[in-house]
């Protein structure tokens, strides 16, 4: 799974491919610029792990926070 905070990952630019979930579904932040706030980046990103550590089947998890560039 992916779950990611900054307008250049969304699935048009391709980084998408090989995740069975890719949360990219942005609200707009500041300045008009679509992003996630850590906040809700990290919600998402435990939801997964609570799924995933579930299902007893391995998995991976990259989660990007978009904050580190303001």
């Amino acid at each position: 799974g992916a779950v990611v905070s900054g307008y250049p990952l969304r699935k048009p630019f391709g980084l998408d491919r090989g995740f069975d979930l890719y949360a990219d579904d942005l609200p707009e932040g500041q300045e008009g610029w679509l992003e996630r706030r850590a906040e809700a980046t990290t919600a998402l990103a435990l939801g997964f792990l609570d799924s995933a550590g579930a299902s007893g089947e391995p998995w991976f998890l990259w989660v990007h926070y978009y904050d580190a560039h303001d």
